[in-house]
């Protein structure tokens, strides 16, 4: 494997300039952190039970329970509405891990001034943390709370859009940090720890994010994708995730390199 990508990547070398641009250095710096957040039992039982069934909407269930136990269902039976029962704010957060992460998340950012951009793969996840943001902290929706999904008319997408940031869309990562950004952007990638989350679909980025890399960067380390990694459990230079709530049920913290 190792020799093999060596070939590939003189053979490439020709046609293909690796640089990762100057104008990096005049922004205000990225971090990308990936936690490593243990479930809690309740969630531990749903998924061993959802993994009985073995079936196909095995993933999409388990994406689901990773949030919150109160989701299952709603994968299970489709999301309609953000209005829907099992959305409500009102449910026990301490029984989801990544929710009760994320609600930390928020209050800390708000305590700090910070804005903070949520990103993720269903809308049911997204309309839980909405409603019980909105019912916990007082927040309105529109106002306090900005969301964007693929159902949203085009005027609405387009005014919540201008109320975060009036400079450009922020979907994405590498929209947040783009030309013009005048604060650090933190990345925090939460991972259910010690579940297919960790072992099957995150090793899986991690090795496409190397394949990249190695491919065309002369100096990426060819032997091991796990090289753009770096532990930092015990010593993190994030100024959340270095002590308070953060860090409890987190079972390791690493960083990518950018």
């Amino acid at each position: 494997m190792t020799q093999a990508l060596r070939h590939l990547r003189t053979f490439l070398a020709p046609f293909v300039s690796w640089h990762k641009g100057e104008i990096l250095d005049t922004l205000p710096g990225i971090s990308d952190f990936a936690v490593m957040r243990h479930i809690t039992p309740m969630q531990r039982r749903l998924l061993d039970l959802s993994e009985m069934k073995n079936n196909n909407n095995f993933q999409k269930r388990a994406a689901a329970i990773y949030v919150h136990p109160v989701l299952e269902p709603v994968a299970e039976t489709g999301f309609t509405s953000p209005d829907d029962l099992g959305l409500r704010g009102d449910v026990k957060v301490r029984d989801g891990a990544k929710l009760r992460w994320v609600l930390d998340l928020v209050r800390l950012c708000r305590a700090a001034g910070e804005k903070l951009l949520i990103f993720g793969e269903y809308l049911y996840s997204l309309a839980l943390i909405e409603n019980m943001t909105s019912h916990r902290m007082g927040w309105s929706k529109g106002v306090r709370i900005l969301r964007l999904d693929g159902k949203m008319q085009p005027a609405e997408r387009e005014s919540a859009i201008t109320r975060f940031n009036s400079n450009s869309e922020s979907r994405a990562i590498s929209r947040a940090f783009r030309i013009g950004q005048q604060r650090k952007v933190v990345v925090y990638r939460l991972i259910a720890a010690d579940t297919h989350e960790e072992h099957k679909i995150r090793e899986s980025s991690i090795r496409k994010d190397w394949l990249a890399r190695v491919l065309f960067d002369q100096n990426a380390a060819c032997n091991d994708y796990r090289s753009i990694l770096c532990d930092v459990t015990q010593g993190c230079s994030d100024r959340f995730l270095d002590r308070g709530p953060l860090g409890d049920g987190v079972r390791s913290i690493y960083e990518r390199e950018f």
